[in-house]
């Protein structure tokens, strides 16, 4: 049985392409065998019931923090006192503090998948953001060229990586499906190369 932590730390909407995505994602991997840990946030607890998520799932909620950003901070940070030995890989969906972890898969980078939702300077364009976004991006395309695979969750979003990120390993795995058959399962285990 193959351990995953996923990392994930969106609050999440009814119905949006993203929770669609991430319960089909960790559902297909528990239905396969996999033992699957979800750092997730608080907000997300009866959401993640609702749309669908496998009880069996184990869920590690994040609470810390009162602002907005110190609240992704030290959900990042948790990831450092997770048992990362423990688990085959850690998944990660890429954010702006996704960088925070750049250290840990230097350390193994053969058990850290990040995967991109979006091209995040297309989103935003102008102003001191746009500034900040630069800065970020630079650190999550250290971690981009680290980690052992990249997930685009769309084609396009797969040749915007390879074309301005340069030649890493990255497949597709499409935004908003349900994965619920075997050829969907195919994708995730390309990712993982199993």
């Amino acid at each position: 049985m193959t351990k995953f932590l996923y990392v994930n730390d969106v609050i999440f909407s009814l119905g949006s392409g993203e929770l669609t995505h991430t319960v089909g994602l960790l559902n297909a991997l528990h239905r396969k065998g996999e033992s699957i840990e979800f750092l997730t946030r608080v907000e997300n607890l009866e959401i993640l019931a609702r749309a669908g998520l496998s009880p069996d799932v184990e869920l590690d909620v994040s609470r810390m923090g009162r602002s907005k950003v110190a609240k992704r901070v030290f959900y990042y940070l948790k990831v450092y006192v997770k048992n990362i030995r423990g688990k085959d890989f850690i998944y990660v969906r890429e954010s702006f503090y996704s960088f925070l972890i750049l250290p840990l898969a230097l350390m193994a980078p053969g058990k850290f998948i990040l995967e991109f939702n979006g091209v995040r300077s297309f989103e935003v364009r102008r102003g001191f953001l746009k500034t900040v976004i630069s800065c970020f991006n630079f650190l999550n395309k250290l971690l981009y060229r680290v980690v052992l695979t990249n997930v685009a969750v769309s084609e396009g979003v797969n040749r915007y990586l390879k074309d301005s990120w340069g030649n890493g390993r990255v497949v597709t795995i499409n935004n908003g499906t349900a994965l619920t058959s075997m050829a969907d399962y195919k994708d995730i285990s390309r990712t993982v190369g199993r």
